[in-house]
């Protein structure tokens, strides 16, 4: 839990006051997420395959965007100019993806982009010192955030899930943004469908929008497969409640995406 000084601190900073203008400043800036005003609209590009089919709607709905993992060098991805670039998974910052790293943050500094990482992984890394890194939940413990509304004038607590998949860390960062409207291309989430079991042993298949299904085994039973799953439903579930309650609307822009807990796009642009 919070302690009450690190309650008071994220309220303030959240409220947007003098009080957290200075407190951001002597955070340090970088370690915390600024709420600013931006267009009221953004896209998060997910890497599922469906991404492909609505990539034109982009171009029909106005607003910024933000990517993840490795998508950002991609010719779909490059041509919207991403402002956002997120990545949560703890094997990417592993020495093995220096070079992929590098690329992002290439990007970064020539397109004044952010790049967005948890905390716990850029502490000590070749990240830390980055202008155009920003670490997430640095105040945030034990899966809990704390935000002020300003009408009220009150503090409320929130439960933030796990990181499980990046789209969720996307879609938790664009709402501490500030955007009201977030549409989500290629949040599929369909792994469940592709998994095979042989004789005892676990097998899946990768799809991403980016590049030809590639057949892989898994180290994984299918019962700890079926459990993970259902803690990434309930990650959606909880950040798609987190929305709602702070009447920011999010809209799937994939119909056959297994995440039904945000609205899907009816053909109208805003």
């Amino acid at each position: 839990m919070y302690t009450k000084v690190e309650k008071v601190v994220e309220a303030l900073y959240n409220y947007r006051n003098v009080w957290g203008n200075i407190l951001y400043k002597i955070k340090g800036g970088k370690y915390l997420i600024r709420r600013e005003n931006h267009n009221n609209i953004i896209h998060i590009i997910a890497n599922g395959p469906s991404y492909a089919k609505t990539e034109h709607l982009i171009d029909l709905i106005p607003g910024d965007c933000m990517c993840m993992n490795f998508a950002i060098n991609k010719d779909l991805v490059l041509k919207h100019s991403p402002k956002f670039v997120c990545w949560c998974d703890p094997d990417f910052f592993k020495d093995e993806y220096k070079l992929q790293r590098q690329e992002v943050l290439d990007y970064c500094k020539k397109n004044k982009a952010k790049f967005y990482v948890p905390f716990k992984y850029i502490k000590g890394s070749d990240l830390e010192q980055n202008p155009n890194v920003i670490s997430i939940n640095s105040i945030a413990k034990k899966g809990e955030i704390y935000t002020a509304r300003t009408k009220r004038r009150y503090e409320k607590n929130k439960e933030v899930p796990a990181f499980q998949t990046v789209a969720i860390m996307a879609i938790y960062v664009a709402i501490q943004l500030g955007y009201r409207t977030i549409y989500l291309h290629g949040v599929d989430e369909d792994q469940i469908k592709r998994l095979e079991m042989v004789r005892g042993e676990l097998y899946t298949e990768y799809y991403h929008f980016y590049e030809e299904s590639k057949r892989e085994k898994l180290n994984y039973t299918m019962f700890q497969m079926t459990k993970s799953y259902l803690t990434l439903l309930e990650g959606f579930k909880k950040i798609a409640d987190y929305a709602r309650d702070e009447k920011i609307n999010i809209i799937n822009m994939n119909e056959n995406s297994n995440i039904e807990f945000f609205d899907f796009y009816d053909g109208n642009g805003m």
